[in-house]
């Protein structure tokens, strides 16, 4: 005989925009989504040039698969490493790690050129291993933010639904974001995807926009994340 759960009377969380604005009181979690919102779009950037630097850089459209196939390969090998070490020296510190390793993976991809495919493999590779731990150690600190919330405010109902639907805000957006950067960019230098006969100054740009602004993007991020409290 199933006997059902009594109905158990809680106070309505806020609504509308005052409620939206009341989370960013919250310390950690503005610190944490603005750092996350902000590597998205690090990564939002050569997610959408990857296509045209592979063809109109390095020559080699041929390949992009391969490439792809190996960067996510490198991603995954990657991720029970990271997840040891988040267990040794804590997820924020983890995070900032793995986004250093990053930065310091993309810049190069500026000084490659036509035929440099073996260079461009070891980005793929240098840049793919920290991914695992940008795709994990995030979003289990939003778990934590979510319970903190809930223990500082001592309320039954929490507001962890409002968290986690501004956090796939944070998580969506930044894609739209690199696209609203890169192309309209690329379109005032005069570069052009249906053609291989592109202006040097052009092509730099392209390479600048897919190795050089993501890392001044990711800095911001690791400047913000910083700031956020240390895993107890």
């Amino acid at each position: 005989m199933h006997l059902p759960d009594a109905p158990v009377r809680q106070k309505q969380a806020g609504r509308g925009w005052p409620a939206y604005f009341a989370l960013f009181q919250n310390r950690p979690f503005r610190l944490l989504v603005s750092a996350y919102f902000i590597n998205g779009i690090a990564y939002g950037l050569p997610a959408t040039l990857f296509l045209l630097y592979a063809e109109h850089i390095l020559g080699r459209a041929d390949w992009t698969w391969i490439l792809l196939i190996i960067y996510f390969a490198s991603t995954i090998l990657g991720l029970p490493v990271w997840l040891a070490i988040s267990r040794r020296i804590g997820k924020r510190t983890t995070w900032i790690i793995a986004m250093s390793m990053a930065a310091a993976g993309f810049w190069p991809a500026v000084l490659l050129g036509n035929g440099d495919l073996v260079w461009f493999i070891a980005i793929c590779v240098f840049t793919g291993l920290p991914l695992g731990a940008e795709l994990v150690m995030p979003p289990s600190m939003q778990a934590d933010v979510v319970d903190m919330d809930a223990e500082a405010r001592k309320a039954k109902i929490g507001r962890a639904g409002t968290l986690f639907g501004l956090w796939g805000v944070a998580t969506k957006v930044p894609l739209a974001v690199g696209v609203g950067i890169a192309f309209p960019i690329l379109q005032y230098s005069g570069f052009k995807a249906d053609t291989e006969t592109n202006s040097a100054d052009s092509l730099l740009v392209l390479a600048a926009l897919y190795g050089l602004l993501p890392v001044a993007f990711k800095l911001l991020a690791i400047m913000i994340i910083w700031q956020y409290p240390r895993d107890k």
